[in-house]
């Protein structure tokens, strides 16, 4: 008999100088392009999404209806009260649990079935799991954030894209390119013909 494989993916979006969030939010206007990508890639049958506490603080609505997901965080103090599980009855196949390891997300996805773990942030969990991740679901944000000596900026620069070791499945020029809706302010960074680059990277 077959034994299961548990896949392993990142998910995330960056500016072109690598910022990924700032003052505990996104640091771009909304892209509703992207998050359709988001919730395509999170949305799939028997997935775990995986994340630290200041992402999960930092999401716009919790938790991610729908879907399984693990909060990494060795005190759960300000997690539903205190309690490790959680169970939204008004969100129909909606689940979170707390742990406080990314050694214990990967026991409870293979102990519980689950096909595939998500990490979906923030900085500290990418660079925990990068070296082991199976897949990395990529979108450039076509602009700079200027204000990098603020404390709260957050930054990631692993460079997947230029890596040898990393495999694009995606024709981001034929598929992904986004223009700016009339009217839309462009910051002058980037081009103002396309938002942002998507890119499903797959370890070679």
């Amino acid at each position: 008999m077959r034994v299961p494989v548990l896949k392993t993916s990142m998910i995330l979006a960056r500016t072109l100088n690598n910022v990924i969030g700032v003052d505990g939010r996104l640091p771009w206007k909304s892209m509703p392009e992207d998050m359709e990508i988001f919730k395509a890639v999170t949305s799939r049958p028997n997935i775990l999404l995986a994340m630290g506490m200041k992402t999960w603080l930092s999401l716009p609505k919790r938790p991610l209806k729908g879907r399984h997901q693990i909060v990494i965080t060795s005190n759960n103090s300000g997690f539903w009260g205190g309690t490790s599980e959680w169970d939204k009855s008004d969100c129909e196949g909606t689940r979170v649990i707390q742990t406080d390891s990314v050694e214990h997300v990967m026991s409870i996805a293979k102990a519980n079935g689950y096909d595939e773990v998500i990490f979906i942030g923030g900085s500290t969990i990418y660079q925990q799991v990068e070296s082991f991740v199976d897949e990395v679901h990529l979108t450039v944000v076509n602009d700079y954030y200027e204000y990098i000596d603020r404390e709260d900026v957050v930054f990631y620069d692993k460079p997947f894209i230029s890596s040898p070791n990393w495999f694009n499945t995606w024709n981001i020029y034929e598929h992904r390119l986004v223009g700016y809706a009339e009217g839309e302010q462009y910051t002058g960074h980037g081009s103002p013909l396309v938002k942002f680059n998507y890119y499903h990277l797959k370890r070679v």
